[in-house]
């Protein structure tokens, strides 16, 4: 709550709360490290969410009035939740990715996009931007973004995946992705001029990218 709280200190418009909602537990299982590895801290950090913690993440949601919300029939985020942030999240898995994460142990993140990218760092060097550029376009060719979905309907998003599916395979098999940067600035610009945001997407490939710098910096297993 108090990170997008600042954040509108800043803007008056939603600009991370998708990063705050799944970075969040990463951080919380950092303080409580588990033998098996960082996953498992993950996940016990989920398991262990309250029903204060969905009181104080719904604020943060309506603070943030992040696009396309709508309501819900369970758990709805204008209502006072009663159940855990993870059921409640639970709820909304099937039209969010974010929400699945918590539901699932984060396993989009570590199971394909996490070693992915660590793939791609290994390929390209770790200085580099693209090996985030190549994770994020290989998201984004295999999984619907959620706020497209929300936003624009099922049908566009899955015209959105099916335009990044032939150059995320090239960028992914090139050993020169550079080469595709004019390609991708104008899928950039076209999506722009029809008010198209795949951002769900990119939450998902910034807390990969923070798990990365983690295991990497802290020798962190799991």
């Amino acid at each position: 709550m108090k990170a997008i709280e600042a954040t509108r200190k800043v803007v008056q418009c939603n600009t991370n709360l998708g990063i705050v909602l799944i970075s969040a537990p990463v951080v919380q299982a950092l303080f409580h490290p588990q033998p098996a590895g960082l996953r498992a801290a993950v996940r016990k950090a989920l398991a262990a969410t309250t029903v204060e913690d969905a009181v104080d993440a719904y604020k943060a949601i309506r603070l943030a009035e992040p696009g396309g919300l709508g309501t819900s029939d369970r758990a709805d985020v204008y209502a006072t939740p009663q159940i855990s942030l993870r059921e409640a999240m639970a709820y909304a898995q099937e039209r969010d990715l974010l929400a699945a994460q918590y539901a699932n142990g984060y396993r989009l993140v570590f199971a394909e996009s996490l070693p992915q990218l660590l793939a791609l760092f290994k390929r390209w060097g770790y200085n580099s931007l693209w090996p985030v550029t190549g994770a994020y376009m290989a998201l984004l060719a295999k999984h619907l973004d959620s706020l497209v979905v929300r936003k624009r309907g099922v049908e566009q998003a899955e015209d959105l995946r099916r335009r990044a599916v032939d150059l995320a395979s090239r960028i992914l098999a090139s050993r020169q992705p550079e080469q595709f940067r004019p390609q991708l600035m104008g899928l950039d610009r076209s999506l722009k001029s029809e008010g198209i945001n795949p951002g769900t997407t990119a939450d998902l490939i910034v807390v990969t990218v923070f798990i990365a710098k983690l295991k990497e910096k802290f020798k962190l297993v799991g």
